[in-house]
């Protein structure tokens, strides 16, 4: 076994553990970037003491900083990299809840459809997803419970 050379170092059993958790993260990460025209790839740099994340944005042929996108750009990053933690964590854990927070905030019309499209594929018997938005959709028309503010009151509609 590598490990009884290499031990539980960064090049060891600890590596093996981190690549294997890293490359299904980046699998999962993968179906939903993909659709927003852009690849997000983790990876951890072993080579250092603290052994942070790495993650690699590439657009076309360029890799881009997080920092560098827009508003729009930075959302879609993020709504595909919570649906592949989501998928991963559910894989693993069997999780029965998502929770969204104005996930569709600074998207264009055509991105705010293509979010609900992937969310859609979210919903299974047993799962509870919870968003948050200012934006209707009729995937939230058929929820038993929703909660809306009209003119500054809160108001419970059931379905």
């Amino acid at each position: 076994m590598f490990w009884h050379k290499t031990g539980f170092g960064n090049k060891g059993i600890k590596a093996h553990i981190y690549n294997t958790m890293v490359k299904e993260l980046n699998r999962n990460i993968y179906k939903y970037s993909s659709k927003f025209n852009t690849i997000i790839r983790f990876s951890v740099d072993l080579e250092k003491a603290s052994m942070p994340f790495v993650v690699d944005i590439i657009r076309g042929s360029h890799v881009v900083d997080y920092k560098e996108l827009s508003g729009g750009a930075k959302k879609r990053c993020d709504v595909a990299t919570a649906f592949g933690f989501y998928d991963l964590q559910n894989k693993v854990n069997n999780i029965n809840i998502l929770l969204l927070d104005e996930f569709t905030e600074n998207l264009d019309p055509a991105n705010i459809e293509l979010c609900y499209e992937l969310l859609r594929g979210k919903i299974t018997n047993g799962k509870s997803i919870f968003t948050i938005t200012h934006t209707a959709s009729d995937l939230l028309q058929n929820k038993q419970v929703r909660l809306e503010n009209i003119d500054g009151v809160t108001k419970i509609i059931r379905n």
